[in-house]
């Protein structure tokens, strides 16, 4: 059998990647602006089969020869073909270098630290990457049993929290034991703590009119067309669009003319009747439609536009889902720096049933702003407080419930408008339906 050089590896590997093009026909253009890209939008991959090949005569090469990890210290994993090291694992030929006992655990220098990093042998405490070592178990040499008839010593103390040298930052880095003004990093911990207070405002939509009609004490409609968004929906305030019933606000999109429009739909607004700004916990429990052109969104906007109009005195996106991206929501934030005309918006997904009931949350206070999915974090924006073109955030903001039909982004994976025959489109009427929505103060935590 003959063992073939590396240059001849290469280009074998090159061979199967000029199959890996570009798609001509697929253009950025035609591609969303805002949440995640159209399919075809991307780059080709080799297929299993080429990369199959290749493994092969990647293997005529490395059979012969000594083990790769020899060479990589704390790394968890190797390839045999370069002989590089890797923390990870991403290719199924990697040799795993934790086997054979010859790698030391990074915990063993780690303290009372909870994780550490094969890689870099940094310790952590908190698990921000997949492939922290956890040094709470197996991690670290236990300690010896005490004498006989002895006492069992007691545990080691806590370790210090990088925040108590920080005099009022709101943030620290247990890596570096520095302070910060905003959380750049998502292991940053934060110093300045909050627990949720009292309910401040809430709509449990009980049918208090008696009629299924919303409650005017606590909403207003904003009706009419929305081109801001290339939406195709009038926004109107008929019941057969919104109405209170079983204790559950239902708003309704469908296929139905009118002032011009082919789709009726609602969005009710608290503004000029409450708002918010920082200190505040804003939870809405809600259960979402998924028809292709549907984009429900739990939004806020500024009551005042101190900074001046959109983006710059800001959005704050609490929730939004597309049709086009099913089995997820969104939660983002827009400011003049940040905001999806750049694609520069900040903004997360987490993966979820849509149509489920779920809780979607958002915890803002003087320096960030925690998203949540039924009490899980999973996003958090923090920037420079000071900037209002980053962090306009200081303001009072409004509630907005609405859903969109089509649009810029709700939109994108149809060739003009949802269909109104195609039961997976607009085929039967999309129903957006809120259970409550609850505002809760923030109170700041005393240090002990």
């Amino acid at each position: 059998m003959i063992a073939l050089s590396m240059s001849a590896l290469f280009a074998a590997f090159l061979a199967v990647s000029s199959h890996a093009t570009s798609d001509p026909g697929s253009s950025r253009e035609s591609c969303p602006k805002r949440g995640e890209y159209a399919a075809g939008c991307g780059t080709k991959l080799p297929s299993d089969q080429m990369l199959l090949q290749l493994n092969n005569v990647r293997r005529v090469n490395i059979s012969s020869h000594a083990s790769c990890c020899t060479k990589c210290g704390g790394h968890g994993f190797c390839s045999g073909q370069s002989g590089n090291c890797y923390s990870e694992k991403s290719k199924n030929y990697y040799e795993s270098c934790s086997n054979g006992g010859s790698v030391a655990s990074c915990c063993n220098k780690c303290g009372g630290h909870g994780f550490c990093s094969s890689q870099s042998g940094n310790c952590y405490d908190v698990k921000s990457k997949d492939y922290y070592e956890s040094c709470s178990s197996g991690g670290l040499t236990p300690p010896p049993p005490p004498p006989s008839g002895g006492l069992v010593p007691p545990p080691p103390p806590p370790s210090a929290s990088c925040c108590d040298t920080c005099g009022g930052k709101p943030f620290c880095s247990p890596q570096s034991q520095t302070c910060y003004d905003s959380k750049q990093k998502s292991y940053y911990e934060s110093c300045i703590k909050y627990v949720v207070g009292e309910m401040v405002w809430s709509d449990e939509f009980e049918d208090v009119n008696g009629d299924g009609s919303v409650n005017l004490s606590k909403w207003a409609y904003l009706n009419g067309p929305n081109h801001n968004n290339q939406e195709l929906q009038y926004y109107t305030d008929s019941p057969a669009n919104s109405l209170i019933e079983n204790g559950k606000l239902k708003i309704t999109g469908k296929c139905e003319q009118h002032k011009g429009m082919q789709y009726t739909s609602a969005r009710l607004v608290t503004k000029d009747i409450a708002d918010w700004g920082p200190g505040h916990r804003i939870d809405v429990k809600a259960k979402l439609p998924n028809g292709k052109g549907t984009w429900p969104a739990i939004w806020m906007l500024p009551t005042d536009n101190k900074y001046g109009g959109w983006p710059d005195s800001g959005e704050i996106d609490i929730m939004e889902s597309v049709g086009c991206t099913r089995g997820s929501v969104y939660g983002t934030v827009h400011t003049g720096a940040y905001n999806h005309m750049k694609n520069t918006q900040k903004g997360e997904k987490y993966y979820t049933d849509e149509t489920a009931w779920h809780t979607y949350s958002i915890s803002w206070d003087d320096n960030k702003i925690d998203f949540y999915v039924d009490g899980d974090i999973y996003n958090t924006f923090s920037t420079d407080t000071s900037n209002s073109q980053k962090w306009p955030f200081n303001e009072k903001f409004y509630l907005i419930l609405n859903l969109a039909v089509g649009g810029s982004w709700g939109g994108f994976c149809l060739n003009g408008g949802p269909s109104c025959s195609n039961h997976d489109h607009f085929g039967s009427a999309q129903v957006m339906e809120v259970d409550y929505v609850r505002v809760y103060e923030l109170i700041q935590e005393t240090a002990m």
